[in-house]
């Protein structure tokens, strides 16, 4: 991370660069407590290992730029966000999916059992 104060221009600025982020989607079948850790360190195992199609979203690079103005409106201060990346693939399996779905189908059902 990069920080730069620049006083004649009221501004604060910082950069942060990420290499390599990904989405990678999987499922833990019959995971118990005793179980999980070692499952689990297996899972990200194979999704560093993974091949291009496995991943939701393909290893890319970004970075981002933040200014803070020293400028106060509305007694907030004023931020500018830049990102700028390198090629985004997306990709998802018919299996990946269907896990998504019923996530989906989940989060629904528990918000409208917390509103009764």
């Amino acid at each position: 991370m990069v920080i730069e104060i620049c006083p004649k221009a009221c501004q604060i600025s910082k950069v942060a660069e990420i290499h390599g982020l990904g989405l990678y989607c999987d499922v833990l079948h019959g995971c118990h407590d005793a179980e999980a850790s070692e499952k689990l360190l297996h899972t990200w195992t194979k999704a560093i290992k993974a091949v291009k199609n496995d991943f939701i979203v393909a290893p890319f690079d970004a970075s981002f730029l933040v200014v803070k103005s020293r400028k106060l409106e509305h007694d907030s201060p004023q931020y500018t966000v830049m990102a700028e990346s390198g090629k985004l693939e997306l990709f998802i399996d018919a299996a990946q999916l269907q896990h998504m779905l019923a996530l989906s189908d989940y989060i629904s059902v528990c918000r409208l059992r917390e509103k009764e």
